[in-house]
């Protein structure tokens, strides 16, 4: 089986190849690559450059030893001062913990003396009982007393003499 190539009539082939043979589609495509490139390229530039950075750090001077002096004082002054503020943070935060807890002692002994007047009263009434039952135990130590006497209960103790 013999494999035939399609044939393309010269009008076909010229069409088909028409910028490929002439190169100007790769040229308007690098040209265009190009100018999109060094026109992002400037826009960049322009960007950077108009912005402005940091100014220069002033020039140095030269202090002499009683400035000197004078800027040590001065710290050591804001540092003094530093401190005593942080004290005085402490000392209001403490002050405000102490206030709350003494709040808190104040409620907890209000309730402890209603406690102690619950007790004391159940305190009374018990005893009031106890006085009661007493009193019941009494008496009937008493009527035990009057219905058996004594020598009916325990007999005489027998006498070692009688028996000799």
């Amino acid at each position: 089986m013999e494999q035939t190539q399609p044939t393309f009539t010269p009008v076909e082939m010229a069409d088909n190849n028409k910028y490929a043979s002439s190169g100007v589609g790769t040229a308007g495509m690098v040209t265009g690559i190009t100018s999109l490139g060094l026109l992002t390229a400037q826009i960049l530039t322009n960007l950077i450059g108009s912005r402005q950075g940091p100014p220069p750090p002033p020039p140095q001077e030269f202090v002499t030893q009683k400035e000197s002096e004078l800027i040590q004082q001065l710290a050591e002054s804001k540092s003094k001062v530093a401190q005593l503020e942080a004290i005085n943070v402490a000392n209001a935060k403490t002050d405000a913990v102490r206030a709350d807890l003494q709040t808190q002692i104040l409620i907890n002994k209000d309730k402890q003396f209603d406690v102690n007047l619950e007790q004391a009263k159940l305190n009374a009434k018990q005893e009031g009982l106890i006085i009661g039952l007493q009193a019941q135990l009494d008496q009937m130590r008493s009527c035990f007393c009057m219905m058996i006497p004594n020598s009916s209960v325990v007999p005489a103790p027998a006498t070692a003499s009688a028996g000799a």
